[in-house]
């Protein structure tokens, strides 16, 4: 079945509002690897890869999608994959290998 042309909403529940922002410039590429997401094996390299070794300063985002740095949640919603779904591929790899080793002070 092939995923809808809606996003599941439109925003992110971060600040720079990235699910737009990313639409905006990078429509047609987010709505390839959407249709990619389906096959597992991509899924699970796409997370490898997009996932940053360090948090840009002071902000969530810690994924490059179509070249733009994203939060987690505009991440799961660009792709339409769930976040539970995410969480499960992240712990795959183990917290180390995904982890960021940089981040803001409160």
């Amino acid at each position: 079945m092939p995923l809808s042309d809606n996003l599941a909403r439109p925003t992110c529940t971060c600040p720079q509002k990235c699910v737009g922002r990313v639409m905006e410039v990078a429509e047609p590429t987010v709505r390839h690897l959407r249709d990619e997401v389906r096959d597992k094996s991509f899924l699970l390299e796409l997370v490898k890869h997009a996932h940053l070794a360090t948090e840009s300063p002071c902000t969530r985002h810690k994924w490059k999608l179509a070249g733009h740095s994203v939060c987690s949640d505009a991440f799961s919603v660009l792709l339409g994959i769930g976040n539970k779904r995410l969480r499960k591929i992240m712990n795959q790899f183990g917290p180390a290998a995904l982890a960021p080793t940089q981040t803001c002070a409160p």
